[in-house]
């Protein structure tokens, strides 16, 4: 009895409908009322973002109620039937839509009527909407604002009128669980917006939720791995130079962190109107490493003797003085340690050219510039020849030579006089070999005190980049866990 009364009154329905053209006739008392439409819209589950396209997936359910007082019934002449089910292609639907439609696959769509005339329009659709802009400054701990505006197409708000209903939740429990973002508020506000085609304004009906990234994938996956490889970096300014390792592990560290930097690259937000705050500190990081790695090959050059001209004023101030006191003296002592070690090379030098002086007969000889009792005579002349000694330079050849030739003369004072002629001549030669050898270890000196300034400037250097490389990296990690321990 129940299903024969719901049929007649459908098709009751129907008819009246057909009979009135409602389907395309707005349902009101008046031409000059409006139709008050209550809009309910709840948010079941965010399916994407997709920043570089100014885009979001969404799956929504609308709920739409408004009355149509051409659908009423009185109860009692239908067995008690309070509530149908109707075809919504069949009777009057307001055109609503979104106004940041880009797309939109239906799913559900269904009408309910009552006896009063009340009808609910209830849709469940996946639209892909608009989104004017995307803020990734704070990447990845950033929050988004997805705005909405849905209204009537073709009608103003002198035939709709679109009212929100506050009573309900805007999402569901999909929402609370996303596993990509935290929600954290949403709002909702009825509007009127004149337009330049038509000559009375629309209602409207604003929707803003904000939503904030959850940063622990992004944390775990990119920043901590950027961040050990920046520690290590560390370790590249202690090593030292004689290692024969130190560019190798420079270049290695430098090729973990490009190889990083294109993991990082797929991760970030592909904008460039709001870049990432983080994005600047990967290439200042970068950069660092890159800096480093050049830094090394500049203290291996200088390392290893390959700067030999001297070190500037304001350098010598600067990193032999001023900073050796800021970052540590142990510049300071290696240099006075090492002059230590070229003025006693020096000191054996003199001792050495000293004996050589003394033991050489002809010098003694040449210093003896006057009689003929203090001449060489022939005896100690050939005493002289016979004398073991060393022979150290092609001069020795020249006296053992000289020498020789004293045995085919005679013991006459015109031979002692060419003895001490020769002997002179000997002896300022020899006097010029002291000299050019007293100058090159004076030179070979010179130049070991400017490599020993460039090795103590490079050392200051390094000492004083890795500082500031650690200030840094110590700053960015005590930065990134306040702003992770305000997440949580």
């Amino acid at each position: 009895a129940e299903y024969m009364g719901m049929e007649k009154l459908m098709r009751e329905l129907v008819e009246r409908l057909d009979a009135s053209s409602s389907k395309e006739v707005r349902p009101g008392i008046s031409k000059d009322e409006p139709v008050q439409i209550a809009i309910q819209i709840t948010v079941e589950q965010l399916l994407d973002i997709n920043i570089k396209q100014h885009a979001f997936v969404v799956k929504l359910w609308l709920r739409q109620q408004w009355l149509d007082d051409r659908l009423r019934w009185n109860i009692s002449e239908y067995q008690n039937i309070s509530l149908l089910t109707m075809d919504p292609n069949t009777i009057w639907k307001p055109d609503t839509m979104f106004y940041e439609l880009i797309d939109e696959q239906p799913r559900i769509s269904t009408v309910l009527l009552d006896n009063t005339g009340s009808l609910t329009w209830e849709q469940v659709n996946i639209y892909k909407l608009m989104a004017l802009d995307f803020d990734v400054t704070s990447f990845p701990w950033d929050i988004q604002s997805l705005r909405m505006t849905i209204g009537p197409w073709s009608y103003d708000s002198k035939q709709v009128i679109l009212r929100h209903n506050e009573n309900h939740s805007i999402y569901g429990n999909y929402m609370k669980n996303n596993s990509g973002w935290w929600f954290k508020s949403y709002s909702l506000m009825d509007a009127t917006k004149k337009y330049d085609c038509c000559e009375w304004p629309f209602s409207e009906v604003h929707v803003e939720i904000t939503i904030e990234r959850r940063p622990d994938f992004y944390i775990m996956q990119m920043i901590l791995p950027s961040m050990l490889v920046s520690m290590l970096n560390i370790v590249l300014f202690v090593l030292p130079s004689e290692s024969g390792e130190k560019i190798t592990l420079g270049v290695t560290i430098l090729f973990a962190q490009s190889v990083n930097q294109l993991s990082i690259g797929d991760m970030m937000p592909p904008t460039s109107l709001h870049y990432p705050l983080i994005g600047y500190y990967f290439i200042a990081n970068l950069s660092l490493v890159m800096m480093s790695v050049m830094l090394t090959v500049f203290i291996l050059y200088v390392h290893h003797g390959g700067v030999r001209r001297p070190i500037p004023d304001w350098m010598r101030f600067l990193f032999l003085k001023a900073l050796p006191k800021l970052v540590g003296g142990i510049t300071n002592n290696y240099r006075i340690s090492r002059t230590a070690t070229v003025t006693r090379r020096r000191s054996n030098l003199s001792s050495r050219c000293s004996s050589l002086r003394r033991e050489s007969l002809g010098e003694r000889i040449a210093l003896n510039d006057t009689t003929a009792e203090d001449a060489l005579t022939w005896t100690e002349a050939k005493r002289y020849h016979r004398a073991p000694r060393r022979n150290t330079s092609a001069n020795g050849n020249h006296v053992a030579e000289f020498l020789d030739g004293i045995n085919s003369r005679d013991s006459s004072a015109q031979s002692a006089g060419l003895i001490r002629r020769d002997l002179r001549k000997l002896a300022t030669e020899l006097e010029d070999l002291t000299r050019k050898i007293g100058g090159y270890f004076a030179e070979r000196e010179h130049q070991e005190m400017i490599s020993l300034e460039w090795k103590q400037a490079a050392i200051v250097c390094e000492r004083l980049w890795g500082i500031l490389f650690s200030i840094f990296t110590s700053f960015v990690i005590i930065l990134f866990t306040l702003k992770l321990t305000n997440t949580i």
